[in-house]
């Protein structure tokens, strides 16, 4: 009900907003989102934080009630603790995007959040010598965090790209965004799901979180890479527009003293 009344008293803007538009509405292929400045770097960490909730879905259960003899129904509390996490610090990262780091800080913080909390959900075989079920639940609740920055980072920054790459501000647009962040969270959670209970029966559950593991933190590494690439281009170009004001000022001050 309230989602009908939501649409009933949009429904009039929107459509003064389609005839506004209607003339000089133009279409926004796959290939102009795709090829956005950064797209792909984010569509790349979100996949890879997708695939990180999904890796143990199957295995972890098995891997805890084998372990520490524990019921199905403290195998669901010790599960908790990453969706608890993500829900209850999701509004706290938002407000820390909107006042200080970028997407891409966002995402990088994120995933290097969740790399470390598979360190410790087995844990992985060189730190065998911590295990607990108390170590695992909190391990669990730090990706719970790292997802939180990955998700709203990602959104925020593919946003940004897109219509800072000349990209119209309008709904297709956002719609393609958020359609393509969505997609590549399905993906990497379809990726994880398969790879991770291959790596379970092939391996185990430590040496499984080490490999992905590794995989996050290399997406740590491409992400940072091209953050200071985009930051140093940045500066470069503020660099320069400062040379061709200070250049324009000195004309204006020659002009001046001729006169």
């Amino acid at each position: 009900l309230v989602s009908w009344a939501s649409c009933c008293c949009h429904k009039e803007a929107r459509t003064e907003e389609r005839e506004e538009e209607g003339g000089r509405a133009e279409s926004i292929t796959w290939w102009q989102i795709l090829s956005t400045p950064g797209m792909l770097v984010c569509v790349a960490g979100m996949l890879v934080a997708g695939s990180g909730w999904s890796w143990y879905t199957a295995s972890l259960e098995p891997f805890l009630k084998q372990k520490y003899e524990i019921s199905s129904s403290q195998t669901g509390l010790v599960f908790m603790a990453f969706g608890a996490c993500d829900s209850l610090c999701s509004p706290m990262v938002g407000c820390l995007t909107d006042k200080g780091p970028d997407g891409l800080h966002a995402i990088v913080s994120g995933n290097f959040l969740i790399f470390l909390g598979f360190l410790f959900i087995g844990p992985v075989p060189p730190l065998r010598s911590l295990a607990s079920l108390e170590l695992t639940t909190v391990s669990l609740g730090v990706q719970g965090l790292g997802s939180a920055f990955t998700y709203i980072g990602s959104l925020v920054f593919m946003m940004r790209a897109a219509l800072g790459a000349g990209l119209p501000d309008k709904e297709q647009t956002r719609a393609m965004v958020s359609g393509l962040w969505v997609i590549s969270d399905c993906a990497g959670g379809y990726l994880g799901s398969q790879l991770g209970s291959l790596a379970y029966d092939t391996w185990g559950l430590e040496t499984g979180t080490m490999m992905e593991g590794g995989v996050i933190l290399a997406s740590v590494v491409l992400v940072s890479l091209y953050t200071a690439l985009v930051t140093r281009t940045r500066e470069g170009d503020g660099g320069e527009e400062e040379a061709r004001l200070r250049h324009s000022d000195h004309q204006v001050c020659d002009y001046q003293s001729i006169k």
